[in-house]
């Protein structure tokens, strides 16, 4: 009968979701993952990991031990720990006829604690405050914590732990996952890396020129889910085959990070004038991940992760066909300024990822949003639409992007963009948004839009690269028609222009700005690459 324990960090929205600053959200990520970890260290001699991602891990208990005494040790040792006692933890453990049937035990266990207890911890909470904590605006400040600036700023303790913590161990995710790589696969320019403090240093001041210079000051934020990962664990025999699918999974993640990495240090373009990377991890465990990159990069992230993850299956030995066996991914990413709320665009990220579980199912997508201004999708992504392009009958799935679309945009548009006339782009998009019929005047305007383009794109050299962009970008996978008719024929002209074309005119435009065109840096500027990095520079701009 198996004997299962299972760690678990809840109510994150009060020590990672309860604050925009960005130190404190990833002291607070940083602790929650750690202590996972670290618990797994602490107690080796009297239990065995079966699975740890995130913020959750599941323990087989060795023969003889009793399972009560050793949850309350656990317990208590989160309760007095310097960090991890700003968090919240529910430690339980069960037995039952089933590996399966165990952990769903210490699941719903854990569920009923966390449903009897606070919502968030007390821990350092001030008697007397004259205010609330200047950075989460939920805890009363503590009189002897204080975040260092023109003049100190009074904070809570939980924040001053968190922010401390997120501060001074920026670089122990990197450092800690890359270490577990095999040997072979490691690389030594890897240790002692910087990274970029905060949104500023990541989003402005591009070491290499950037256009347009709208682009500074833009942040992605790139989300990825596995699609039914849960299932293809409850479909395990047990506990071995957990631990495999573990071992398995979460070598690829480490080496799709570095190849992140690696791409970071050998592209100046992921580089401030310094040499700092700029790269922010606010989620990494388990079959999730949040990363932010300057907007100038983003799309190159999202190439890169599916790339990275092309040939990832379960089983390990599956073969290529086996296509029900391929490890797929919803991934949301949100175009924005570095200055919009994070705690509100990392859940928008989420949802349109979740836009693409519902779309896709079992496939790889990309679901973006570009925001410009300040302006928020709020909890309802579809009136998002209908408000932006009112009318047209847009839909998500029409926006969504698949990794080899996404590839041929990123290896194409750039070369076209200076070809093409994105006034025309600009004019079609917006006739056909208030859906200019056949014998409007403007409907003449709308044809000759089409015919700008097609001109711009009628050498050899770049009509097949135009026509790749636009099939990958139709909801239909429609060609771009090789010959348009003359002006004045509306009958062909309107079996031409279709309602469906607006997608790609609308894809094109919002993500225009995000793929730029990067020439080669000067010889002296760039970083020999090195390591395990040969998919990654093929891959590259």
């Amino acid at each position: 009968m198996p004997h299962l324990l299972r760690i678990e960090a809840v109510n994150l929205a009060a020590c990672i979701d309860d604050t925009e600053d960005l130190s404190t959200r990833r002291g607070g990520s940083l602790m929650l993952l750690q202590a996972v970890q670290e618990m797994a260290r602490r107690f080796s001699d009297r239990m065995t990991a079966v699975k740890t991602g995130a913020s959750t891990g599941l323990f087989e208990l060795h023969p003889g031990q009793d399972a009560p005494a050793l949850a309350e040790a656990i317990r208590a040792e989160l309760r007095g720990h310097p960090l991890y006692r700003h968090g919240s933890f529910v430690v339980e453990a069960a037995a039952a006829e089933g590996f399966h049937s165990a952990a769903d035990a210490t699941l719903h266990a854990g569920r009923w604690r966390q449903m009897r207890s606070l919502s968030f911890s007390p821990v350092g909470l001030a008697d007397v405050a004259e205010g609330p904590c200047r950075i989460d605006e939920r805890r009363p400040a503590s009189a002897k914590d204080s975040v260092k600036g023109s003049r100190d700023t009074p904070v809570s303790a939980s924040v001053a732990v968190r922010r401390g913590h997120g501060r001074e161990h920026k670089q122990d995710l990197y450092e800690q996952e890359l270490a577990q790589l095999p040997p072979a696969e490691q690389n030594p320019h890897w240790r002692g890396l910087r990274y970029t403090a905060d949104f500023e240093d990541l989003a402005q001041e591009p070491c290499l020129s950037v256009e347009p210079a709208t682009l500074v000051g833009k942040i992605g934020v790139f989300y990825a889910d596995g699609n039914g990962f849960g299932q293809r664990l409850r479909d395990c025999g047990g506990a071995e085959e957990v631990r495999a699918w573990e071992a398995h999974y979460s070598l690829a993640r480490r080496r799709f990070l570095a190849e992140v990495v690696e791409r970071a240090r050998s592209e100046p373009r992921w580089q401030t004038a310094t040499g700092a990377l700029r790269l922010e991890t606010l989620l990494w465990g388990g079959d999730e991940l949040m990363l932010v990159l300057p907007g100038w990069c983003a799309l190159e992230l999202a190439d890169l992760f599916f790339e990275a993850t092309a040939g990832l299956r379960w089983p390990a030995d599956a073969a290529a066909e086996d296509s029900d066996k391929r490890l797929t991914h919803a991934c949301g990413l949100v175009l924005c300024h570095l200055q919009a709320p994070i705690s509100g665009i990392s859940q928008l990220a989420r949802r349109l990822a979740e836009r693409g579980k519902k779309v896709r199912h079992n496939a790889d997508s990309l679901n973006w949003m570009l925001l410009e201004n300040f302006d928020q999708a709020g909890g309802d992504l579809d009136g998002f639409l209908a408000t932006r392009y009112p009318g047209s009958g847009l839909g998500w799935p029409d926006l969504t992007l698949t990794p080899a679309a996404l590839a041929t945009l990123r290896r194409n548009l750039p070369d076209l963009k200076p070809l093409l006339p994105r006034s025309a782009l600009l004019r079609a998009a917006r006739l056909m948004v208030e859906r200019v019929l056949p014998g409007d005047p403007a409907h003449r305007l709308l044809r000759r839009s089409w015919l700008q383009v097609h001109g711009a794109v009628a050498d050899a050299a770049a009509q097949p690269r135009w026509q790749a962009c636009w099939r990958a970008v139709h909801p239909e996978g429609r060609a771009w028609p090789e010959r348009l008719p003359a002006l004045d024929d509306s009958v062909l002209w309107t079996d031409l222009i279709q309602p469906r074309d607006l997608a790609a005119w609308i894809t094109l435009l919002e993500l225009w700005d995000y793929l730029p065109h990067w020439s080669a840096p000067p010889a002296e500027t760039a970083t020999p690459t090195a390591g395990p990095t040969a998919a990654a520079e093929g891959a590259g701009a």
